[in-house]
């Protein structure tokens, strides 16, 4: 069974598992998408600083091997 939570509308209490859950599926939807374009932001922030770091190598090699 579930009890409403008076003060918020989109959360119910389960009874049996004492757990608090979130009935506004476009809310959770919209949080997963949040959560998945971070991520990808994430992913794309390393591979550009991993980009870097090998530009930054060649070009210290070429530095090197030009002396």
């Amino acid at each position: 069974m579930e009890l409403k939570i008076e003060d918020n509308t989109d959360l119910v209490k389960d009874t049996v598992s004492k757990a608090v859950l979130n009935t506004n599926t476009s809310a959770y939807t919209a949080s997963k998408r949040r959560r998945l374009y971070n991520q990808q932001r994430e992913n794309d922030i390393n591979s550009i600083r991993e980009e870097l770091a090998e530009v930054k190598e060649m070009l210290r090699s070429l530095l090197e091997n030009g002396r």
